[in-house]
């Protein structure tokens, strides 16, 4: 089901220029296209949908359109969830190739792959949770090894956040959403900045839990900016 996002009748502030008219801080990374489509996968639980409403609601703010498209089977079950979050203008509410795929979970970002392509950016969460498909069928899990190079053979590149240890360093669990829209903020790939982002994280947290989720989006976002091997998140480029 698809939600479209028209622009706010109060006037917003102005939005910065779109990404495919500068080079971002990372440097290597242009988006070549009015319309940037991110693509949000995981299971049920780990908060993929609400991400997907976060960036939603961070693009409606900056005046953008947005289109949101969400899929999800057993979500209650820790069942497959997907995302899909289409932002600028956009003659169909479908997602072609994405230009950021954000894995909650390593199994689920392989399963994209038809929506990976040699632009697309993955920011991925190493940490895995078994589907209880391949425990039925007494089938192993894929090595984490051999999923990394699928994904390095089709994506542009591929960036690797240690999750379970972050969300272990804020102590309160459930905040895993929040660590990966940091660390997408990070990237520096989005039509709007990280500040807009963390704008819509607040809006839709519960005051108790501020603190918790801003030390989150602060280490996801910091890890990757770091460009760090070893500190929870680590960035590999396509040469």
């Amino acid at each position: 089901m698809a939600r479209s996002t028209s622009t706010p009748t109060s006037a917003p502030a102005a939005p910065s220029a779109p990404r495919s008219a500068r080079t971002t801080r990372s440097g290597w990374w242009r988006v070549s296209e009015a319309r940037f489509e991110v693509l949000i996968v995981g299971v049920g639980g780990q908060g993929v949908l609400t991400a997907g409403r976060i960036l939603g609601d961070a693009a409606h703010a900056t005046g953008l359109p947005v289109v949101e498209g969400q899929l999800h089977g057993m979500s209650q079950r820790g069942g497959s969830v997907e995302c899909s979050v289409l932002i600028g203008p956009s003659e169909s509410s479908f997602l072609r190739v994405a230009d950021v795929v954000v894995g909650f979970e390593p199994l689920e970002a392989l399963r994209a792959i038809p929506k990976i392509g040699p632009r697309t950016r993955v920011l991925l969460n190493t940490g895995r949770i078994v589907p209880d498909e391949l425990t039925r069928a007494g089938r192993p899990y894929p090595l984490l090894d051999s999923i990394l190079g699928d994904l390095r053979a089709v994506a542009g590149g591929l960036d690797l956040v240690d999750g379970r240890a972050v969300v272990e360093q804020v102590g309160v669990a459930r905040t895993l959403n929040i660590v990966l829209l940091g660390a997408l903020a990070g990237l520096d790939l989005l039509p709007f900045g990280g500040s807009a982002l963390w704008r819509a994280v607040a809006g839709r947290c519960r005051p108790e839990f501020l603190q918790a989720n801003r030390e989150a989006f602060d280490l996801g976002q910091a890890g990757v900016a770091a460009q760090r091997e070893g500190a929870g998140v680590s960035r590999e480029r396509q040469s």
